[in-house]
Protein backbone atom coordinates (compact mmCIF):
# COMPACT_ATOMS: atom_id res chain seq x y z
CA UNK A 1 0.00 0.00 0.00
CA UNK A 2 1.25 3.48 -0.90
CA UNK A 3 1.42 6.03 1.91
CA UNK A 4 1.28 9.79 1.22
CA UNK A 5 1.78 12.77 3.53
CA UNK A 6 0.52 16.13 2.27
CA UNK A 7 2.25 18.84 4.27
CA UNK A 8 1.23 22.50 4.11
CA UNK A 9 4.33 24.66 4.29
CA UNK A 10 4.88 27.77 6.39
CA UNK A 11 4.68 29.92 3.30
CA UNK A 12 1.30 28.36 2.48
CA UNK A 13 0.04 29.26 5.95
CA UNK A 14 1.28 32.83 5.53
CA UNK A 15 -0.29 33.03 2.04
CA UNK A 16 -3.67 31.90 3.34
CA UNK A 17 -3.47 34.52 6.09
CA UNK A 18 -2.22 37.23 3.68
CA UNK A 19 0.75 37.95 5.91
CA UNK A 20 4.49 38.08 5.23
CA UNK A 21 6.86 35.30 6.26
CA UNK A 22 9.02 37.75 8.18
CA UNK A 23 6.08 38.49 10.48
CA UNK A 24 5.53 34.76 10.93
CA UNK A 25 9.11 34.22 12.07
CA UNK A 26 9.60 37.31 14.20
CA UNK A 27 6.25 38.15 15.81
CA UNK A 28 4.57 35.52 18.00
CA UNK A 29 1.20 37.27 17.83
CA UNK A 30 1.38 37.43 14.05
CA UNK A 31 2.36 33.75 14.07
CA UNK A 32 -0.79 32.91 16.01
CA UNK A 33 -3.00 34.98 13.67
CA UNK A 34 -1.41 33.26 10.67
CA UNK A 35 -2.09 29.84 12.15
CA UNK A 36 -5.64 30.70 13.10
CA UNK A 37 -6.55 32.12 9.70
CA UNK A 38 -4.71 29.52 7.62
CA UNK A 39 -6.18 26.56 9.48
CA UNK A 40 -9.67 27.99 9.02
CA UNK A 41 -9.11 28.50 5.28
CA UNK A 42 -7.73 24.98 4.83
CA UNK A 43 -10.68 23.50 6.71
CA UNK A 44 -13.09 25.55 4.59
CA UNK A 45 -11.41 24.64 1.29
CA UNK A 46 -10.55 20.98 1.81
CA UNK A 47 -12.42 19.88 4.97
CA UNK A 48 -9.04 18.97 6.49
CA UNK A 49 -8.08 19.75 10.07
CA UNK A 50 -4.42 20.74 10.37
CA UNK A 51 -2.43 21.71 13.43
CA UNK A 52 -0.46 24.69 14.68
CA UNK A 53 2.84 25.15 12.88
CA UNK A 54 5.70 26.95 14.52
CA UNK A 55 7.81 28.55 11.80
CA UNK A 56 10.79 26.26 11.24
CA UNK A 57 14.01 28.25 11.54
CA UNK A 58 16.51 25.70 10.29
CA UNK A 59 19.63 27.55 11.40
CA UNK A 60 18.53 28.84 14.79
CA UNK A 61 21.16 26.91 16.75
CA UNK A 62 23.95 28.63 14.80
CA UNK A 63 22.97 31.98 16.32
CA UNK A 64 24.29 30.62 19.61
CA UNK A 65 27.74 30.83 18.00
CA UNK A 66 27.22 34.38 16.76
CA UNK A 67 25.71 33.83 13.31
CA UNK A 68 23.16 36.42 12.19
CA UNK A 69 19.95 35.44 10.41
CA UNK A 70 18.55 37.49 7.52
CA UNK A 71 14.74 37.57 7.35
CA UNK A 72 13.48 38.57 3.88
CA UNK A 73 9.88 39.84 3.78
CA UNK A 74 8.52 36.76 2.00
CA UNK A 75 11.38 34.28 1.77
CA UNK A 76 13.03 31.67 3.93
CA UNK A 77 15.46 33.01 6.55
CA UNK A 78 19.12 32.26 5.95
CA UNK A 79 22.45 32.78 7.68
CA UNK A 80 23.39 36.31 6.62
CA UNK A 81 27.07 35.62 5.98
CA UNK A 82 29.87 33.28 7.11
CA UNK A 83 31.53 34.18 10.41
CA UNK A 84 34.56 31.87 10.25
CA UNK A 85 36.88 33.55 7.76
CA UNK A 86 40.06 31.87 9.00
CA UNK A 87 40.88 28.90 11.26
CA UNK A 88 41.73 31.26 14.12
CA UNK A 89 38.12 32.47 14.16
CA UNK A 90 37.03 29.09 15.45
CA UNK A 91 38.91 29.70 18.69
CA UNK A 92 36.99 32.87 19.52
CA UNK A 93 33.45 31.63 18.94
CA UNK A 94 31.24 32.12 22.00
CA UNK A 95 31.14 29.34 24.56
CA UNK A 96 27.53 28.31 24.93
CA UNK A 97 26.48 27.51 28.49
CA UNK A 98 22.75 27.26 27.78
CA UNK A 99 21.44 27.33 24.19
CA UNK A 100 17.92 28.05 25.41
CA UNK A 101 18.92 31.53 26.60
CA UNK A 102 20.71 32.89 23.54
CA UNK A 103 20.06 34.00 19.98
CA UNK A 104 17.11 32.85 17.93
CA UNK A 105 16.54 29.80 20.14
CA UNK A 106 15.36 31.94 23.06
CA UNK A 107 12.93 33.68 20.68
CA UNK A 108 11.61 30.35 19.35
CA UNK A 109 11.03 29.03 22.86
CA UNK A 110 9.08 32.17 23.75
CA UNK A 111 6.97 31.77 20.60
CA UNK A 112 6.41 28.06 21.29
CA UNK A 113 5.13 28.82 24.78
CA UNK A 114 2.85 31.55 23.46
CA UNK A 115 1.41 29.38 20.66
CA UNK A 116 0.88 26.50 23.10
CA UNK A 117 -0.94 28.83 25.47
CA UNK A 118 -3.18 30.13 22.68
CA UNK A 119 -3.91 26.63 21.37
CA UNK A 120 -4.60 25.27 24.85
CA UNK A 121 -2.16 22.40 24.44
CA UNK A 122 1.54 21.92 23.78
CA UNK A 123 2.36 22.38 20.10
CA UNK A 124 5.34 20.72 18.38
CA UNK A 125 8.71 22.37 19.02
CA UNK A 126 11.78 22.51 16.82
CA UNK A 127 14.78 24.63 17.73
CA UNK A 128 16.28 24.55 14.25
CA UNK A 129 19.18 22.13 14.50
CA UNK A 130 21.20 21.72 11.31
CA UNK A 131 23.50 18.73 10.82
CA UNK A 132 27.24 19.47 11.18
CA UNK A 133 28.38 19.57 7.55
CA UNK A 134 25.64 21.94 6.46
CA UNK A 135 26.28 24.04 9.57
CA UNK A 136 29.98 24.13 8.66
CA UNK A 137 29.24 25.40 5.14
CA UNK A 138 26.90 28.07 6.52
CA UNK A 139 29.45 29.31 9.09
CA UNK A 140 32.57 28.93 6.95
CA UNK A 141 31.14 29.39 3.47
CA UNK A 142 32.15 27.23 0.54
CA UNK A 143 35.75 27.40 1.80
CA UNK A 144 34.80 24.46 3.99
CA UNK A 145 34.58 22.32 0.85
CA UNK A 146 38.26 23.05 0.15
CA UNK A 147 39.22 22.77 3.84
CA UNK A 148 38.54 19.03 3.72
CA UNK A 149 41.33 18.80 1.11
CA UNK A 150 43.75 21.53 2.20
CA UNK A 151 43.31 21.67 5.98
CA UNK A 152 41.53 18.52 7.13
CA UNK A 153 42.60 19.00 10.73
CA UNK A 154 40.74 22.33 10.85
CA UNK A 155 37.70 20.80 9.13
CA UNK A 156 37.60 18.11 11.81
CA UNK A 157 37.92 20.71 14.60
CA UNK A 158 34.98 22.66 13.20
CA UNK A 159 32.85 19.53 12.83
CA UNK A 160 33.69 18.49 16.39
CA UNK A 161 32.30 21.78 17.72
CA UNK A 162 29.20 21.67 15.54
CA UNK A 163 28.49 18.07 16.47
CA UNK A 164 28.51 19.04 20.13
CA UNK A 165 26.21 22.01 19.39
CA UNK A 166 23.75 19.67 17.66
CA UNK A 167 23.71 17.29 20.61
CA UNK A 168 23.28 20.08 23.18
CA UNK A 169 20.43 21.65 21.18
CA UNK A 170 18.68 18.29 20.70
CA UNK A 171 18.90 17.59 24.42
CA UNK A 172 17.45 21.03 25.19
CA UNK A 173 14.50 20.31 22.90
CA UNK A 174 13.89 17.00 24.64
CA UNK A 175 14.09 18.61 28.07
CA UNK A 176 11.63 21.38 27.16
CA UNK A 177 9.10 18.97 25.68
CA UNK A 178 9.37 16.38 28.45
CA UNK A 179 11.05 13.69 26.36
CA UNK A 180 13.71 11.44 27.89
CA UNK A 181 17.30 12.60 27.22
CA UNK A 182 17.94 9.51 25.10
CA UNK A 183 15.93 7.03 23.08
CA UNK A 184 13.19 7.25 20.46
CA UNK A 185 13.68 8.61 16.97
CA UNK A 186 16.60 10.89 16.10
CA UNK A 187 16.48 12.71 12.78
CA UNK A 188 18.96 14.99 11.04
CA UNK A 189 18.56 17.48 8.21
CA UNK A 190 21.55 17.99 5.96
CA UNK A 191 21.60 19.94 2.70
CA UNK A 192 25.28 20.11 1.73
CA UNK A 193 27.06 16.87 2.70
CA UNK A 194 26.35 15.49 -0.77
CA UNK A 195 28.81 18.04 -2.14
CA UNK A 196 31.58 15.88 -0.69
CA UNK A 197 32.90 12.88 -2.61
CA UNK A 198 31.92 9.45 -1.26
CA UNK A 199 35.44 9.10 0.17
CA UNK A 200 35.27 12.41 2.01
CA UNK A 201 31.67 11.63 3.01
CA UNK A 202 32.93 8.55 4.85
CA UNK A 203 35.62 10.63 6.59
CA UNK A 204 33.84 13.91 7.35
CA UNK A 205 30.18 12.89 7.62
CA UNK A 206 29.75 9.33 8.86
CA UNK A 207 31.67 9.54 12.17
CA UNK A 208 30.06 12.80 13.30
CA UNK A 209 26.51 11.84 12.42
CA UNK A 210 26.96 8.46 14.09
CA UNK A 211 28.23 10.25 17.18
CA UNK A 212 24.97 12.24 17.28
CA UNK A 213 22.80 9.16 16.88
CA UNK A 214 24.74 7.37 19.61
CA UNK A 215 24.85 10.32 22.03
CA UNK A 216 21.07 10.66 21.81
CA UNK A 217 20.51 6.92 22.17
CA UNK A 218 18.62 6.70 18.88
CA UNK A 219 16.33 3.70 18.68
CA UNK A 220 15.26 4.82 15.20
CA UNK A 221 17.53 6.83 12.88
CA UNK A 222 16.40 9.08 10.02
CA UNK A 223 18.28 11.38 7.66
CA UNK A 224 17.02 14.14 5.34
CA UNK A 225 19.71 15.00 2.78
CA UNK A 226 19.17 16.82 -0.50
CA UNK A 227 22.35 16.62 -2.58
CA UNK A 228 23.45 13.00 -2.43
CA UNK A 229 24.41 11.25 -5.66
CA UNK A 230 23.70 7.60 -6.42
CA UNK A 231 27.28 6.78 -5.39
CA UNK A 232 26.56 7.97 -1.85
CA UNK A 233 23.55 5.75 -1.27
CA UNK A 234 25.43 2.54 -0.31
CA UNK A 235 27.09 4.55 2.49
CA UNK A 236 23.74 4.94 4.25
CA UNK A 237 24.32 1.52 5.84
CA UNK A 238 27.13 3.08 7.90
CA UNK A 239 24.54 5.15 9.80
CA UNK A 240 22.36 2.10 10.55
CA UNK A 241 19.50 4.20 9.19
CA UNK A 242 15.85 3.30 9.44
CA UNK A 243 14.65 5.97 7.01
CA UNK A 244 16.14 8.23 4.34
CA UNK A 245 14.42 11.32 2.90
CA UNK A 246 16.03 12.73 -0.28
CA UNK A 247 13.42 15.53 -0.44
CA UNK A 248 14.19 17.62 -3.56
CA UNK A 249 17.50 15.93 -4.41
CA UNK A 250 18.05 16.73 -8.09
CA UNK A 251 20.62 13.96 -8.54
CA UNK A 252 18.47 10.98 -7.54
CA UNK A 253 15.66 9.21 -9.39
CA UNK A 254 13.15 6.66 -8.18
CA UNK A 255 15.18 4.04 -10.03
CA UNK A 256 18.32 5.09 -8.11
CA UNK A 257 16.44 4.77 -4.84
CA UNK A 258 15.06 1.33 -5.70
CA UNK A 259 18.39 0.00 -6.93
CA UNK A 260 20.90 1.63 -4.58
CA UNK A 261 19.30 2.35 -1.19
CA UNK A 262 20.47 -0.58 0.94
CA UNK A 263 17.91 -3.18 1.95
CA UNK A 264 16.24 -2.48 5.29
CA UNK A 265 16.30 1.32 4.93
CA UNK A 266 12.91 2.87 4.23
CA UNK A 267 12.71 5.92 1.99
CA UNK A 268 10.18 8.39 0.67
CA UNK A 269 9.71 10.16 -2.65
CA UNK A 270 8.18 13.53 -3.40
CA UNK A 271 5.97 15.42 -5.78
CA UNK A 272 7.89 18.67 -6.15
CA UNK A 273 6.14 21.59 -4.47
CA UNK A 274 6.99 23.73 -7.52
CA UNK A 275 5.02 21.29 -9.67
CA UNK A 276 2.03 21.51 -7.33
CA UNK A 277 2.17 25.31 -7.74
CA UNK A 278 2.78 25.53 -11.50
CA UNK A 279 1.53 22.21 -12.87
CA UNK A 280 -1.87 20.93 -13.86
CA UNK A 281 -3.92 18.18 -12.19
CA UNK A 282 -3.43 15.63 -14.98
CA UNK A 283 0.33 16.12 -14.95
CA UNK A 284 0.53 15.68 -11.18
CA UNK A 285 -1.52 12.48 -11.34
CA UNK A 286 0.78 11.17 -14.07
CA UNK A 287 3.90 12.09 -12.06
CA UNK A 288 2.56 10.28 -8.99
CA UNK A 289 1.51 7.15 -10.88
CA UNK A 290 4.80 6.91 -12.77
CA UNK A 291 6.71 7.08 -9.49
CA UNK A 292 4.50 4.31 -8.04
CA UNK A 293 5.10 2.17 -11.12
CA UNK A 294 8.87 2.63 -10.71
CA UNK A 295 8.75 1.50 -7.07
CA UNK A 296 7.97 4.48 -4.84
CA UNK A 297 5.69 3.58 -1.95
CA UNK A 298 5.95 6.51 0.46
CA UNK A 299 5.39 10.11 -0.68
CA UNK A 300 5.91 13.49 0.96
CA UNK A 301 4.11 16.30 -0.85
CA UNK A 302 4.90 19.82 0.38
CA UNK A 303 2.27 22.45 -0.42
CA UNK A 304 3.75 25.89 -1.07
CA UNK A 305 2.32 29.29 -1.92
CA UNK A 306 0.38 30.22 -3.91
CA UNK A 307 -1.83 27.22 -3.17
CA UNK A 308 -3.74 25.83 -6.16
CA UNK A 309 -6.66 23.96 -4.64
CA UNK A 310 -7.38 21.93 -7.78
CA UNK A 311 -3.81 20.62 -7.81
CA UNK A 312 -3.86 19.73 -4.13
CA UNK A 313 -7.13 17.87 -4.62
CA UNK A 314 -5.71 15.97 -7.60
CA UNK A 315 -2.74 14.77 -5.55
CA UNK A 316 -5.00 13.83 -2.64
CA UNK A 317 -7.34 11.86 -4.87
CA UNK A 318 -4.62 9.85 -6.62
CA UNK A 319 -2.93 9.23 -3.26
CA UNK A 320 -6.16 7.90 -1.74
CA UNK A 321 -6.72 5.72 -4.82
CA UNK A 322 -3.36 4.05 -4.17
CA UNK A 323 -3.45 3.81 -0.39
CA UNK A 324 -3.34 5.91 2.77
CA UNK A 325 -3.34 9.72 2.95
CA UNK A 326 -2.45 11.95 5.90
CA UNK A 327 -2.50 15.76 5.92
CA UNK A 328 -0.68 18.16 8.21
Amino acid sequence: MVRTDIIFGYDAYAWYAKRGLRDYYLDKRAAWDINRLARARIAETFRWQVGVKMPYLAYASLTALGAAIAYPPDGQPMVASPIIRAPADLDVLPRVEDVTRVGAIAHLIDMWRYLSEQEGETVPLSLGNEAPVTAAVLLRGTDFLTDVHEDPAFAHRLLEQLTELFIVTARATRRLTGRPPTGGEVGMADDFAGLLSPGHYRTFVVPYYNRIYEALGAQSRSLHSELLRPEHLPLLTEFKLNHFDPHVDQYLSVRDMVEKVPAGIGWNWRILSANVVTGKPAGLVREFEEAVEQGAGDFHVAISAPVKAENVRAVAEVAQAHGELTVS
